[in-house]
């Protein structure tokens, strides 16, 4: 699976340098356009073979997998994207959302339940937000590598509430991707 990991990264990386090549240069836009559609045609085709080998030879995956977490910019947005090694499209949390998840567990003197994290973010954003961005942040804050959070029967309490929301946002800030690598 590593293969298809690295593949992914590819074509984000090309991505992110036609998503350069249009700030810098403008009139480059129809051609850049053309690209990212033949790229995304291309990627649909490694996507579905990718499929059809793993239909051709299914492995099951134990309960609670490795997940990888990376801060990605999608335009002018950030996310924070989830990785499974069983499933090609990561799942995907705006910052926003992230952070409104984050003043939500800051707010509270112990455990949370789901529900109210889920109405706090809500109310905090106008609007409700699906309900995998939410998941997806709960899960990256108490991922090992974070650890800020700790999970028990659908009830989520911060370890550290006096610096939390500032320990979330450097979270956020170490999973960015290294802009000093050349292409």
């Amino acid at each position: 699976m590593a293969r298809a990991r690295d593949i992914r990264q590819g074509f984000r990386r090309v991505n992110q340098l036609l998503g350069e090549v249009v700030k810098q240069a403008p009139a480059a836009n129809d051609t850049v356009g053309t690209l990212i559609q033949q790229l995304a045609s291309l990627e649909q085709l490694v996507e579905e073979s990718t499929i059809d080998q793993k239909v051709a030879s299914p492995r099951t995956l134990p309960r609670g997998k490795a997940k990888e977490y990376r801060v990605e910019r999608t335009g002018k947005r950030e996310v924070v994207a989830e990785y499974r090694p069983d499933d090609l499209r990561p799942f995907r949390c705006p910052r926003s959302t992230y952070d409104a998840v984050a003043r939500a567990l800051a707010k509270s003197s112990g455990p949370v339940a789901y529900d109210q994290i889920v109405s706090d973010v809500a109310q905090s954003l106008g609007t409700a937000r699906a309900d995998y961005q939410i998941r997806v942040a709960l899960r990256f804050l108490t991922d090992p590598d974070v650890g800020l959070v700790e999970r028990n029967r659908a009830r989520y309490r911060v370890l550290r509430s006096r610096s939390f929301l500032k320990q979330a946002r450097d979270a956020w800030e170490r999973h960015l991707p290294d802009t000093t690598e050349n292409a």
